[in-house]
């Protein structure tokens, strides 16, 4: 066991507002590419290097996160705790939206954001016991610790299929769903995990995909 260095998420937040974006940033970074860093974590947030290396340096004064010699980020047991934590609450506020009332897919993942802090560990548990123990989010996103994280998290890039490929849709990427307009695309092409597209045609910008269900084609950004 070990002891947080704050007491909760609400309480990081209040003295390090960026603090709980930065550990869910950075888990997520790492379980998708296996490597953290100041640039690419500029990249990710959108903003300069300078303000990542302010906010790596708090969160490492907090004892929440460690940095080698190379740059390379890592998350501290405190510092996974609570980004496991934000992730949990998200991917069950999401299923609340989008099963139990019916908003809209494409718009859950902003508006679970709005929320998840606001709701208690007693409630987080609940949701997950009466929504059945979801493994994954509804866009795809596995929960942190699951049998499937690694299957989902390895899977091969739409990208990587050969034209002509049919294959089977398993998640929109975190890094996805931060792309503008990318989650409203989907739902209006209703491309959700479990749809079979064939891979059209891809170039170096982008990739075309065909819909099984209705034949409509679409191009996603690498």
């Amino acid at each position: 066991m070990y002891t947080l260095t704050v007491q909760s998420i609400q309480e990081l937040r209040s003295g390090h507002p960026a603090a709980p974006e930065y550990l869910v940033d950075i888990f997520i970074i790492q379980r998708d590419y296996g490597y953290a860093n100041n640039a690419r974590l500029a990249d990710w947030l959108h903003v300069s290097r300078s303000a990542v290396s302010q906010g790596i340096g708090r969160l490492k004064n907090l004892g929440l996160i460690e940095q080698d010699d190379y740059g390379a980020v890592r998350l501290l047991p405190p510092g996974r705790y609570i980004a496991e934590s934000i992730l949990r609450r998200h991917y069950l506020v999401e299923h609340l939206l989008v099963r139990v009332l019916s908003y809209p897919w494409d718009k859950a993942d902003e508006e679970a954001s709005r929320i998840q802090e606001t709701i208690s560990d007693e409630f987080t548990d609940y949701l997950f016991d009466y929504l059945g123990k979801p493994t994954a989010c509804p866009h795809g996103n596995p929960f942190p610790g699951t049998p499937q994280e690694s299957n989902l998290v390895d899977a091969r890039k739409l990208s990587e299929a050969e034209p002509g490929t049919v294959v089977k849709v398993l998640r929109i990427t975190e890094e996805g769903e931060n792309i503008p307009g990318m989650l409203t695309a989907c739902y209006r092409h209703r491309i959700s995990p479990g749809t079979e597209v064939t891979i059209a045609d891809s170039d170096e910008r982008s990739v075309s995909i065909k819909c099984k269900r209705d034949g409509n084609r679409f191009d996603l950004p690498f």
